[in-house]
């Protein structure tokens, strides 16, 4: 194993010890919380952008998958088998997961999107903060995460400052 993927190693466990989201509330789109229509909003962009690019029925996919990560995080009854979606293509939005010094992403219900890129590119703006939309194909689907390989051409930056 080379120093990156160690390091890479550590720093993913290290963050989902930091971000368990297993014990967080689940945020509905039409539940009565303060963030209801921005929520709303950010998800009928990410959509639309999904559908700017063909990826319409991706993106379908890519939600159903994080609803039920989300249910199964909640109702371990609901588990989710991880072979399912292997090799299937998915659009998903998110924003740069802590640490920040990945491709990684945090989208809708704290599903946390282990980025890979076939070429071991840097995909991230050089920006403090931003979001993307990727489009990839499934490597492995796991308890609260998805992990994606993702082109360059596949990554597309929404917001950066």
């Amino acid at each position: 194993m080379n120093t990156d993927a160690i390091a890479m190693s550590c720093a993913l466990s290290a963050l989902l010890m930091l971000v368990d989201c297993s014990n967080s509330a689940r945020v509905e789109p039409n539940s009565e919380s303060v963030d209801d229509s921005s929520a709303v909003q950010y998800e009928a962009f990410i959509a639309a952008t999904a559908a700017a690019q063909s990826w319409s029925d991706d993106y379908a996919l890519g939600q159903e998958i994080a609803d039920r990560l989300s249910n199964a995080s909640i109702n371990p009854a609901d588990s989710v088998d991880i072979t399912a979606y292997r090799g299937q293509h998915i659009a998903r939005g998110g924003s740069g997961a802590p640490p920040g010094a990945t491709n990684d992403l945090i989208s809708t219900y704290g599903i946390y999107i282990r980025i890979v890129n076939p070429d071991r590119k840097d995909l991230r703006p050089h920006a403090a903060t931003w979001t993307v939309l990727v489009h990839g194909k499934i490597l492995q689907v796991l308890h609260r995460m998805i992990i994606l390989e993702v082109s360059e051409e596949d990554w597309i930056i929404l917001e950066a400052t």
